[in-house]
């Protein structure tokens, strides 16, 4: 009994079709539900924790921006040397830490130790993309507090 054979152009094209398919589907990596630095906050600022979204719809891939708010608390600044990003935070009264920036500038480094109060927008980066996992802070005004 003879069996029929695929002709080349139609096993060219699954190929072709499985790595298109391959290579625009993008790598996800899920944060951890049971990681504590995804608590609940109690500054005010949004939860980071909500849920994920649908990773086919593209909206998935862009920030979350927050309305305007104001923060008060610490600035600190990564101490460790070797790592890849050393970010600046703010600890921020409350209980949650925000990310100020990935990497120290001298702005941001004369601040350290001290108490600001911060007013801008919080955002989180899409959960798909490569990033710091805790909320996000642009400050667009910053004064040292009196302790």
């Amino acid at each position: 009994m003879l069996t029929p054979t695929p002709s080349p152009l139609a096993y060219d094209v699954a190929v072709i079709s499985i790595l298109l398919a391959c290579a625009t589907t993008p790598e996800v990596a899920v944060p951890d539900p049971t990681d504590d630095r995804l608590a609940a906050p109690t500054s005010g600022l949004p939860d980071f924790a909500d849920p994920l979204p649908d990773p086919s719809d593209p909206a998935a891939y862009e920030p979350t921006y927050y309305d305007e708010t104001t923060v008060v608390g610490t600035v600190k600044l990564s101490t460790d040397e070797g790592a890849k990003s050393q970010p600046v935070t703010l600890s921020v009264e409350g209980g949650q830490d925000v990310l100020l920036a990935y990497h120290p500038t001298p702005e941001w480094s004369a601040l350290e130790g001290k108490r600001v109060q911060l007013t801008g927008r919080p955002w989180r980066p899409s959960p798909y993309a490569a990033q710091i996992t805790m909320l996000h802070f642009d400050a667009t005004r910053i004064e040292v507090v009196a302790e």
